[in-house]
């Protein structure tokens, strides 16, 4: 099955995508052995990481706890000055997402992505052997400049979303002893997040066909990304779903943790290894899923083309 083939099939909903992509891994143990080794890196790394992100979490918390007890008279910087732990703790997190999480993570995402567009688009089971001679021919340069891009976009939104957050815990603690402006404000703020969570998860989708582009198409940067944003147009809802489910899914993993008490030192090592492996999983997953909504998109779009010019041809050839 090649692309022309891939073209003809029908539109994919948001089920048939995963589906889809579920086919992909049941019917090639030798990609999910690829998959495994790919992410090996990054998996050893993760636990680390993990740890990390618990205790930015933990602190976060206990941060927002204490700040919410103190009077409203107080500010935002009270909370700082009672954890000094944690602007430490949330600079070292951001060191450690933005260079060797981030590398880590993209040269697991080109192999798994190139890998599966083989075996998307010509259909049949691969060996080992097909998947390295394919990896030869992969170039890194133009994924990296995307995935620079796409992490400086996605970096800016969460400064915003958590200057926000901040506004609105600012606007609460001056309103304390005016109870209808604190629920105006609580109703305002869960819509404002609400609304801001859902505008993430289209753009989370449109930055992951974007790097799914790069692979593929060998087009990258802002090309990818505005080339991204055009084949998404006619599956946005479907795309926010899909970012929907991989979100959830990595959430559970790390959240789980701190309602169960996981920071405890004997229980730390052991959730985060579990924590990272099911994150690796859902990686590889995610990838695989991404490429299937790449020709999905892309084909919705070529049809209403066709159609279009199929139109006016109509109405050219018409008396």
């Amino acid at each position: 099955m090649d692309h022309i083939q891939i073209m003809l099939e029908e539109e994919l909903e948001f089920l048939d995508i995963l589906k889809h992509a579920l086919n992909i891994l049941y019917k090639n143990t030798s990609f999910i052995v690829f998959s495994l080794l790919t992410s090996l890196p990054l998996l050893c790394f993760l636990p680390l990481f993990e740890i990390i992100v618990q205790k930015v979490l933990l602190e976060t918390r206990e941060f927002l706890t204490e700040s919410s007890a103190l009077n409203h008279h107080y500010g935002v910087v009270d909370g700082f000055s009672n954890n000094k732990d944690f602007p430490i703790s949330l600079i070292v997190h951001c060191v450690l997402y933005f260079v060797p999480y981030h590398l880590l993570e993209l040269l697991s995402i080109i192999p798994i992505v190139d890998t599966t567009l083989m075996i998307y688009t010509e259909g049949k089971r691969v060996s080992l052997r097909d998947i390295y001679k394919s990896l030869k021919k992969t170039w890194v340069k133009g994924p990296f400049i995307t995935s620079v891009c796409v992490l400086f976009f996605s970096t800016c939104f969460l400064i915003g979303f958590a200057a926000i957050v901040i506004l609105f815990c600012v606007l609460l603690k001056w309103n304390l002893d005016n109870g209808l402006i604190m629920w105006i404000t609580t109703i305002f703020q869960g819509v404002a997040l609400m609304a801001s969570l859902i505008k993430y998860l289209d753009w989370r989708a449109c930055w992951n066909m974007a790097l799914v582009i790069s692979v593929v198409e060998e087009t990258y940067g802002a090309e990818a990304l505005s080339l991204s944003a055009y084949y998404s147009r006619r599956s946005s809802d479907e795309g926010i779903f899909l970012s929907l489910v991989f979100f959830v899914w990595e959430l559970v993993f790390r959240v789980s943790c701190q309602l169960g008490r996981c920071h405890e030192r004997q229980g730390v090592w052991i959730w985060s290894l579990v924590s990272s492996s099911m994150i690796c999983v859902g990686n590889v997953m995610k990838w695989v899923v991404f490429l299937v909504y790449f020709f999905d998109c892309k084909k919705r779009v070529l049809e209403k083309k066709i159609d279009e010019e199929v139109g006016e041809e109509t109405k050219f050839v018409e008396p």
